[in-house]
C-alpha cells in the first residue's frame, strides 16, 4: 500500500460526497421554495 493511494481515494470520495450533498440541497430548495430556492443557493456561492 502506497502513501499516495489513500489520500487520493479520500479526496475522490470527498468530492463525490460534496457533489451528492450539493445536489440534494438544491433539490430540497427547489421543492421547498420553487420561486427562489435555486437563486438563494447561487447567491450563497457568490458571497
Amino acid at each position: 500500500m502506497t502513501s499516495n493511494q489513500v489520500p487520493a481515494d479520500l479526496t475522490l470520495v470527498s468530492v463525490m460526497a460534496i457533489q451528492a450533498l450539493s445536489a440534494a440541497i438544491v433539490d430540497a430548495a427547489k421543492s421547498a421554495q420553487p420561486m427562489f430556492g435555486l437563486e438563494s443557493w447561487s447567491s450563497l456561492h457568490q458571497q
